[in-house]
């Protein structure tokens, strides 16, 4: 497997700086929803969260699933939309009702919108006179934030915070599933084999501000997963490299994530960063190594070791040794 690194310019190489962004929430939410209905995605984000890479549910057996449904408040009949829904089904026996969720803030209210969700489509099978059984419904919330963990409500109780304690063990609990994309280990980012994967592996590069190296594997959905990468890393690099990639794939019968670090390390030195780039990879290596080698040498073996494990630690002496 070849390993490319990126310029800082893309992704945190640099320890001391740190990549600010701002993201348009509407388009970003779109692209998400886009990626995540193609069926290999859809049944691989299943699979890969729930059954461990085991496939069990396959992408020939997705059918698209309404997402929006109708509720009444203040007399008034208002909509509301889920972001991805699919029917999982063998033939024409329906199996389940599956819907993705996409969050990039953690929202305390998610539960109760899960709910929402859920029994509207319930409500849809009993208002069926099909005949069919009913089949149950799932949702799954993606959470695509990086800067902090999803430490707010998880389940109904959770977010109900002042229960008469009479009435607590009368009420019925409702837990939402919740995948913090960004902290996702290796175990579980190997379980995935869509495109999906390269996306874990970028948010979790973003999230720890380490290099992204891309990998081998073949990517299906090209435009889709550079246009969620530029939008989450703020970088029109990979757009511009868009064009040359679409190009290989179809000389070649394929390109990979790999393909983009490189072209897109390229493009970069292109542009006149070539120096820039290795003046600051060389000071960021020299600064550390002084670091490190002052502790060892003072024997302030309890700092060394903090600095080889707190990274923000080890980020903010960097700043310090080079003002």
């Amino acid at each position: 497997m070849r390993r490319l690194a990126l310029p800082a310019k893309i992704l945190h190489l640099d320890p001391t700086s740190i990549l600010h962004y701002t993201i348009s929430m509407g388009e970003k939410d779109v692209l998400e929803k886009t990626l995540e209905s193609y069926n290999d995605v859809f049944a691989d984000i299943v699979n890969g969260f729930l059954f461990h890479g085991a496939q069990v549910i396959k992408e020939e057996d997705l059918t698209d699933a309404q997402t929006f449904s109708m509720y009444k408040e203040d007399k008034k009949h208002k909509s509301q939309d889920r972001d991805v829904a699919k029917y999982w089904q063998k033939g024409s026996i329906r199996l389940s009702f599956i819907g993705l969720e996409n969050q990039t803030e953690p929202d305390a209210d998610m539960p109760l919108r899960v709910i929402s969700y859920d029994g509207a489509a319930y409500r849809a099978q009993l208002n069926d006179d099909s005949g069919k059984d009913l089949y149950p419904v799932l949702t799954l919330v993606l959470y695509f934030g990086t800067e902090k963990r999803w430490k707010t409500a998880r389940t109904l109780k959770g977010r109900l915070r002042n229960i008469p304690p009479e009435l607590k063990p009368f009420i019925n609990d409702y837990k939402i599933h919740v995948f913090e994309l960004a902290w996702a280990d290796d175990k579980t980012i190997g379980a995935f084999s869509s495109d999906f994967r390269d996306v874990l592996e970028f948010l979790r590069c973003k999230r720890k501000h380490t290099r992204y190296t891309g990998t081998d594997r073949q990517l299906r959905h090209v435009h889709e997963v550079l246009e969620l990468l530029r939008l989450v890393s703020a970088d029109d690099t990979f757009s511009k490299v868009e064009p040359a990639l679409i190009r290989k794939q179809t000389e070649t019968g394929g390109t990979s994530m790999c393909d983009v670090v490189e072209m897109i390390r390229d493009e970069g030195f292109a542009n006149g960063e070539r120096q820039g780039f290795a003046n600051g990879m060389a000071q960021g290596r020299d600064s550390l190594y002084s670091i490190l080698s002052t502790l060892q040498s003072e024997g302030r073996n309890d700092e060394l070791a903090r600095v080889l494990s707190d990274k923000s630690y080890m980020e903010q002496l960097l700043k310090s040794a080079q003002k």
